[in-house]
């Protein structure tokens, strides 16, 4: 089976607002599941909805690392990959995004905490179905996500929206790390397929849930190689529109506009019909009169 690759090659188009994720994260607790071919920790529900993804609100449902990654990235897997995996707060499609890992010398604050993960997983949980709590000071998933990158974006089969970020903003885990995460855990039979169309955001990932995060935006769907919206500011209105023509709204609203334009026109006919006979009747001649 053929895996998805997330390459600027393999691009259909660009998304930008269309695909716009904006965010910010809390500190959480978790615990770490070892799923036979990934490590499931969970993340704590919070008051406000950390993740804003096209006017929709999301919360973390879970965070899974997988080894080798998911996804292909510049056409090969990485050593790993964290998907986190946001339900909605209401209702729509999941969203999913996927962070590729490296191996590598340099170290962040996501490889101190990824680190953390592994080696207590190893040591407490290291075969499947076993969980581990584990005691993290700083567990954040703001220190996962690289603002304002490059990202891209697709729909999968089961309708679920997913942003992957580039390979250039991958986490970085030693060597010595990434073995022991591959002594517990095997590599997915089932990683994302080849086919649905790649989408680029050069404009990358937004951190913080203010300032234009309330804009509303026209869905324009994409044609050839552009996928690109048109955004309007909050000041103009505050819900946003969509001119999809196989969206029920938009269907309902030319439904109204159409009557009212064939209401005036049928109100101009009477008014021209009844003005016609009025004048008619001032041209009849005047029969019986002597």
């Amino acid at each position: 089976m053929s895996i998805l690759n997330i390459s600027n090659q393999n691009i259909s188009g660009n998304c930008n607002l269309k695909c716009s994720y904006a965010y910010s994260y809390h500190n959480s607790n978790t615990t770490a599941s070892n799923a036979g071919f990934s490590i499931n920790l969970t993340y704590d529900k919070a008051n406000i909805s950390p993740v804003i993804y096209n006017t929709n609100k999301y919360e973390v449902a879970t965070i899974s690392i997988f080894s080798p990654s998911y996804h292909k990235f510049d056409g090969s897997q990485t050593d790993a990959e964290i998907v986190i995996v946001h339900r909605p707060v209401l209702s729509g499609p999941m969203f999913i995004v996927g962070i590729p890992v490296i191996v590598s010398g340099d170290s962040t604050n996501a490889s101190t905490i990824l680190t953390q993960i592994i080696t207590a997983t190893s040591s407490n949980a290291p075969a499947q179905g076993e969980s581990t709590n584990i005691n993290l000071n700083n567990f954040n998933l703001n220190a996962f996500i690289t603002p304002k990158k490059p990202l891209f974006s697709y729909t999968d089969l089961s309708g679920s929206n997913w942003i992957v970020l580039s390979k250039q903003t991958a986490i970085s885990l030693s060597s010595t790390i990434l073995t022991t995460l591959k002594k517990i855990i095997k590599a997915t039979p089932t990683p994302a397929p080849e086919g649905p169309l790649v989408f680029y955001n050069p404009d990358g990932a937004r951190k913080g849930l203010g300032g234009d995060s309330d804009q509303i935006y026209i869905d324009c769907q994409p044609v050839a190689s552009s996928d690109e919206e048109i955004s309007i500011t909050k000041n103009i209105a505050k819900s946003a529109i969509s001119f999809d023509l196989n969206n029920p709204n938009t269907i309902l609203i030319l439904q109204i506009l159409i009557s009212c334009l064939l209401f005036f026109i049928l109100l101009f006919g009477i008014h021209y019909l009844l003005k016609y006979i009025s004048n008619m009747n001032l041209t009849l001649p005047k029969i019986g009169r002597v």
